[in-house]
């Protein structure tokens, strides 16, 4: 089993949102398939590349999308170009822990930062200072 590059964006974005960033950002033809057996399971071919998409995936138990390559230089590229203009977190690689966030301003990038939070401490929801404290934290640790 060979590792991945993963990215998990807000499941407010859709797969023509994902489209058009690649069209127009890597100016190419993008082809949609889906599988008629696994209707959350889409591909986008281009430039002889294919990214695998589930639009029905988790993030820390908040909706995502999960967008996947297999990891090397190239496919790499193209999601932080997808992380840069939708925000999200970047798995660089899917056998270790480590990952980077994108903000964008969006909720949904809240909502994964709270959710972490309330994982780590439960607490930290109901306080705002210390909820900040944990953003500014969970961004210095993982921003690029």
């Amino acid at each position: 089993m060979g590792v991945d590059t993963k990215l998990y964006i807000s499941h407010r974005w859709n797969i023509n949102d994902i489209k058009d960033v690649l069209q127009n950002r890597l100016n190419c033809d993008v082809k949609i398939t889906f599988n008629e057996f696994a209707p959350n399971y889409v591909n986008l071919h281009f430039k002889e590349r294919m990214l695998h998409i589930h639009t029905d995936s988790q993030v820390s138990g908040f909706p995502a999308i999960l967008l996947s390559f297999r990891s090397n230089p190239e496919g790499i590229g193209i999601l932080e170009l997808l992380a840069e203009t939708f925000g999200g977190i970047l798995q660089v690689q899917d056998c270790n822990n480590d990952a980077l966030i994108f903000d964008q301003p969006d909720y949904g990038n809240n909502a994964f930062l709270l959710n972490e939070a309330l994982k780590n401490d439960p607490r930290s929801g109901n306080d705002l200072e210390k909820f900040n404290k944990f953003t500014k934290q969970w961004k210095n640790k993982y921003s690029k």
